[in-house]
């Protein structure tokens, strides 16, 4: 796999997020209480850019194994997110499907 898959995918997440938001930034909708959508599409965004960081680093050989990793810690934070609320919990659900998907289709 190439950077390009992950990168189209978050590409793809991005226009999305820019369209849930209205073009605002996500600091101002933070502040107003942003939608668990608006969340579920960062949290997509974050996972997917980590997995890309790895890759991009050289800390792991390819994007699946970079995705596999990160899930792998998104998971692990999913109880603490549950603690943390609706909004948190959205996020890292969201981010958490997107590689979940990601994986899938490969």
């Amino acid at each position: 796999m190439s950077a390009h898959d992950l990168s189209a995918c978050l590409d793809a997440v991005e226009q999305r997020l820019v369209a849930a938001t209205g073009d605002r930034s996500l600091c101002d909708l933070s502040r107003v209480g942003a939608p668990g959508s608006v969340k579920e599409l960062e949290g997509r965004s974050a996972a997917l850019r980590d997995a890309l960081r790895l890759v991009r680093r050289g800390q792991a050989p390819d994007e699946h194994a970079a995705a596999e990793q990160v899930v792998a810690e998104w998971r692990r934070h999913l109880p603490l997110d549950e603690r943390r609320g609706p909004v948190w919990l959205a996020y890292r659900r969201g981010g958490v499907d997107e590689l979940d998907s990601f994986l899938s289709a490969r």
